[in-house]
Order: structure tokens, then C-alpha cells, then sequence
């Protein structure tokens, strides 16, 4: 694996194709009956999949192709060493990282087998959609990652703040499933967020936060209503719900994810970490909206 500086230059997406103005109308429109619903509470997550792209398109939040310079010469470098043809995605929120992995290992002219793994079929159908778009074959499987298993191991892992929808108990049980879905020698890419100020305690939007998100949303809306199928008041009452309903479970420091990873029987082959200001620019601040901390840029090695 090449030597990397994250830090070196500011995000930098790679030149291949993520038709947002066209998928973000095609998630809100199919979010309402493919959103995976609680058996508990009866709640669905087309709150979420629904307005998610259209956050994208007016730059509220980070997804993969934000960080499309560490995935593009991780993934590239990987595809290029010719023993790194099995991809597993764990849980996506739209086709971004499999848009990453699919251009890398076009661009090496090598041969991916990508299988993305989601509780939702809403992100799964996306994956679909973008893959058929593409000429590509992707597949698709509707699980918890925890409760998946796979016949063959694969010899990558990608994955973008995934961390934070599991507890600490739950990512000890998702560092053994990772393990157990790898070969030896295998890889897991991924980027995760570091609070230090976080109390590590399950996190929500401050009322305070919520308003300078919805703000923003507002703002962004108005600059480019004549392009979007979505009236801007629709966008601010999707974000506001969006506020209210998301919920995450902080990391606080890079021991912190030194320890989960080595405790699950990986070694940290390369850990480098940016401020959110310096890669993403001063906005609004909240659980998956870039305000604070730092992103951690981490590639893990499957002993």
C-alpha cells in the first residue's frame, strides 16, 4: 500500500459519474414503500433514504465521494495488486461507495465482485439502479451485517461512518463479523468521524443545531429551487424531521478505535486524521453533519 497524506490537499472528488439530480427523485419517490419498518416501534426509515441525496446535492453532508481521494488511491492500489477481487460493502446509505469501488477498479482495468449489504432495500435499490446505469453487476443482500453470512470470504471491506449506529457492545460484535467475513491478509476501508468533545453517550441534534442545519438547508434550497423537483419549504420540513429522528453513538478519540480494532483481530495499517473544518468547509454542526472533530482515514489488516 502506497504512502498517504490525507491532510495534503482539500477534498478532492474523482471524475467519475454520481447522478444525484436523478437518483435523489428516485429515492424520495421510492423510500415510502421500500424503507425497511420496525417490527417495534412501526417506524420506517424513509425519513432518512428519502431526503439523504437531496442533502447531498446542496453540500449539508459528508458521503463517500467527499473523501473521494483517499478511496480512489486506497481502492485503486488495492485493485491493482490483483488479489483484492471479492468487495464487500457494509451498510450504505445510496450507491456513493459503490460508485467509488466500481470507478477504482475500472480505472485499473480490474475485476470486481461487489456484494453491498444493507437492513434497507431503499440504498440496495439504488446500488441496482446505479449499477444497471453503469453496464455493471452489483449484489445486493437486505440484512443487519451482524446477522449476514457469507458462504465465501471476501478480501475487502468499504465502509463510510458506519460505526456510529452501533453501541460499543454491538461494533465488539461487528468487529468479530468483519473478521469472520475476510480472508486472512484482507482489507477494511473506511472513514469514520472522532468528537472529542462528545460525551459518548448516545447523540442527538440540539435544538440549537437542528436550527443551523435547517437554516442551511433553507439557504442551499433557495440557491438552486429552479433545478430541483422539491420545493425548498419540502427540504427544510425534511430536514426538520431529519434532526429530530437521527441519533448516533459517538466515537471520542483514536485510542478509542485503536483498541475496538486491534480487540477484534485487526492491525491498523494506516490511520490518518483531518479536521472536518479543513476537509469540509465551516458548516453546520450535529450528528452526520460535518461541524467538528475529524474525520479518521483508517485501512485495517485481517490478521
Amino acid at each position: 500500500m502506497p504512502e498517504m497524506d490525507d491532510n495534503a490537499a482539500p477534498r478532492s472528488p474523482p471524475a467519475h459519474e454520481e447522478p444525484l439530480s436523478e437518483s435523489a427523485p428516485l429515492a424520495r419517490r421510492m423510500a415510502p414503500d421500500l424503507c425497511r419498518r420496525d417490527p417495534v416501534s412501526g417506524e420506517d426509515c424513509a425519513w432518512y433514504h428519502g431526503i439523504w441525496q437531496y442533502l447531498r446535492m446542496l453540500d449539508i453532508v459528508s458521503a463517500p465521494r467527499e473523501h473521494g481521494r483517499f478511496f480512489s488511491r486506497t481502492l485503486e492500489a488495492l485493485a491493482g495488486d490483483g488479489g483484492y477481487g471479492r468487495v464487500l460493502v457494509s451498510g450504505t446509505a445510496d450507491y456513493s461507495m459503490y460508485a467509488q469501488i466500481l470507478y477504482a477498479y475500472r480505472k485499473e482495468n480490474a475485476a470486481c465482485d461487489v456484494t453491498v449489504v444493507d437492513r434497507c432495500e431503499t440504498p440496495l435499490f439504488l446500488c441496482r439502479w446505479y449499477a444497471e446505469r453503469q453496464g455493471a453487476e452489483v449484489h445486493t443482500k437486505a440484512f443487519n451485517i451482524l446477522d449476514f453470512d457469507a458462504a465465501q470470504t471476501f478480501d475487502v471491506i468499504c465502509t463510510h461512518s458506519f460505526l456510529g449506529f452501533f453501541d460499543p457492545t454491538e461494533r465488539r460484535r461487528l468487529m468479530a463479523k468483519w473478521h469472520n467475513l475476510l480472508r486472512p491478509g484482507g482489507k477494511v476501508v473506511t472513514i469514520h468521524r472522532i468528537r472529542p468533545a462528545s460525551s459518548g453517550k448516545l447523540m442527538r441534534f440540539t435544538a440549537e443545531q437542528a436550527a443551523a442545519f435547517r437554516g442551511r438547508v433553507s439557504r442551499q434550497a433557495e440557491k438552486v429551487k429552479d433545478s430541483l423537483d422539491i420545493s425548498p419549504e419540502e427540504l427544510v420540513e425534511g430536514a426538520r424531521i431529519f434532526t429530530e429522528r437521527l441519533k448516533i453513538h459517538p466515537v471520542r478519540s483514536r485510542e478509542e478505535l485503536v483498541e475496538l480494532f486491534e480487540g477484534g483481530g485487526f492491525s491498523v495499517e494506516h490511520f490518518h486524521s483531518a479536521s472536518v473544518e479543513r476537509r469540509m468547509g465551516t458548516r453546520p454542526s450535529g450528528p452526520y453533519a460535518p461541524g467538528e472533530g475529524a474525520f479518521a482515514y483508517i485501512i485495517l489488516l485481517r490478521k
